[in-house]
């Protein structure tokens, strides 16, 4: 993953590097636009496609998996946040969310656009979207394939900063998805989602207005069954954690 920190926003992509001849190849890749109606005209560090039409918004925000907003409404800048890409048990397939954001929104709407899960086909070289949320409703964060099985979990969002969300896991092949944890105010933000063998995933979970007493879980995607994931280090129950949100 490399991220274009000359843009504020973030022009994302998701790179292979081959260890044996140097050679990087693009995978992926994010975007960033702006709305020239929504913006200064003294404006000079623009950068990134302008979207000139409601048309042509229609189209992004649909490629991203959501639905309509008035170009006026839209606010000046959209970008996408990609997920850290997880790479399948089998090394053939890389799995990773996309999210279609925006810089401002009205009191009472998301910054969100569209949300989806993508799961791109190495040797092909082929991306597809298995999974859409429409932003109005949230967005989709980690996503990890599930060891031993045809499943991936994710973590979604109704906030912008991760608060009241739940783990998803999805089947593949039948494409049914089940709430592995729903939004508690035990576990009312939850990050850092981890697949593990045993079919398990590991998580950071932080109960609703106690931010001080974050704690990793493991949780079996076959039984819901949960419980308190403690390392030791010479003597100390160690919390561990590795990035950030997405």
């Amino acid at each position: 993953m490399t991220n274009d920190l000359k843009n504020s926003y973030g022009y994302q992509k998701i790179r292979m590097l081959d260890a044996e001849t140097g050679e990087i190849r693009d995978l992926v890749q994010g975007g960033h636009w702006y709305v020239p109606a929504n913006m200064a005209s003294t404006d000079e560090w623009r950068t990134g496609k302008s979207l000139q039409s409601q048309l042509e918004l229609d189209e992004l925000i649909k490629r991203h998996g959501g639905s309509s907003v008035p170009l006026k409404r839209v606010g000046a800048r959209l970008y996408v946040k990609i997920s850290a890409p997880m790479v399948s048990p089998d090394g053939k397939r890389i799995v990773y969310s996309m999210t279609l954001c925006r810089d401002s929104a009205f009191e009472g709407e998301k910054l969100f656009l569209g949300s989806g899960i993508w799961v791109l086909d190495l040797e092909k070289g082929a991306s597809q979207r298995i999974y859409t949320m429409d932003g109005k409703d949230g967005a989709i964060g980690r996503v990890t394939w599930v060891p031993g099985s045809e499943k991936v979990a994710f973590l979604r969002y109704r906030d912008f900063n991760g608060t009241d969300g739940q783990i998803d896991t999805m089947d593949l092949d039948s494409r049914q998805v089940r709430t592995l944890l729903p939004t508690t105010a035990e576990h009312f933000t939850n990050l850092e989602l981890i697949g593990l063998p045993g079919q398990q995933v590991s998580f950071i979970s932080i109960a609703k207005g106690e931010p001080d007493t974050a704690k990793r879980y493991l949780v079996d995607t076959r039984t819901g069954e949960m419980k308190r994931q403690q390392v030791d280090i010479h003597g100390w129950d160690t919390f561990w954690r590795f990035s950030l949100l997405y």
